[in-house]
């Protein structure tokens, strides 16, 4: 690869025209890549510059950044109205519990029958994804919290981000009786789209000095994640109620013998 790929997301996507490109990196910092990209693609892409998060290979980047050839940039303006934006053609959780979405299941073809189990499989994916995100970040909070009332030291801000991974690992599984999962990971796009949700709330740069936070602004941190974990708990409850009514109907075709094994499984 002789660049670097940049993705649009939402605003950016629409002032581009365009959902991704490449760029010459030669060594080039960030800065340079965007303002080249603002050239090409008008003062409408600069505008939304203005209030966007740039990542560089699924972190935050400052615009020092040096870039080199096979890295990925992304660009994520702010996510409005609570919605995580979507990948082309992923189902959403507003179509998912759209009435019309449950709709003559009986009239669909096997196919497409199949196709919604899938999408909403994929969906229920990118929603434990957000909810680990959002433990995770609300596990630091309490764990500082903790800290203060206790009145240990402070740890090192390397201390706290080492103890992401095993936070995210300990939130793998949501409490009740559990689904095995058909898709284990979010797409690479849509795990970009996902962070953006939790980064507005609380930047991963961050993360290593929650320690310089008030006492009212670490509250507030803790309102506004355990807001968004109570949601997403919420909407994965109630996609597992549409997983189960699309399982009802395939199961149904086997009794009848209007589907095999064969096709169910497949």
């Amino acid at each position: 690869m002789s660049g670097v790929t940049v993705l649009f997301f939402a605003g950016a996507r629409e002032a581009a025209g365009t959902r991704s490109t490449e760029a010459p990196a030669d060594g080039r910092t960030l800065a340079e890549v965007l303002d080249e990209l603002c050239s090409t693609y008008g003062d409408g892409l600069r505008s939304v510059l203005a209030t966007c998060a740039v990542w560089v290979n699924g972190s935050p980047a400052p615009p020092t950044t040096v870039l080199n050839s096979g890295d990925e940039v992304a660009l994520l303006p702010p996510v409005s109205g609570g919605a995580v934006p979507s990948t082309p053609m992923a189902l959403n959780v507003d179509e998912a519990f759209d009435p019309g979405y449950l709709a003559d299941l009986e009239g669909l073809s096997l196919t497409d029958l199949r196709a919604k189990r899938q999408a909403c499989a994929e969906l229920e994916t990118d929603l434990s994804y957000l909810r680990r995100l959002a433990q995770a970040r609300l596990d630091l909070i309490v764990a500082e919290s903790e800290r203060r009332h206790l009145g240990l030291s402070e740890p090192a801000p390397d201390a706290l981000v080492e103890q992401l991974p095993q936070i995210l690992a300990e939130h793998t599984h949501a409490a009740g009786l559990g689904r095995l999962p058909t898709v284990f990971a979010p797409a690479e796009g849509t795990q970009l789209s996902l962070m953006a949700r939790v980064e507005e709330l609380l930047p991963s740069d961050k993360l290593g000095s929650l320690g310089t936070l008030s006492s009212a602004e670490l509250s507030q941190l803790l309102t506004s994640l355990s807001d968004l974990e109570r949601d997403v708990s919420a909407e994965r409850r109630a996609l597992h109620d549409i997983q189960d009514r699309l399982q009802e109907e395939l199961v149904r075709r086997y009794r009848s013998g209007e589907a095999n094994v064969d096709t169910l499984l497949g």
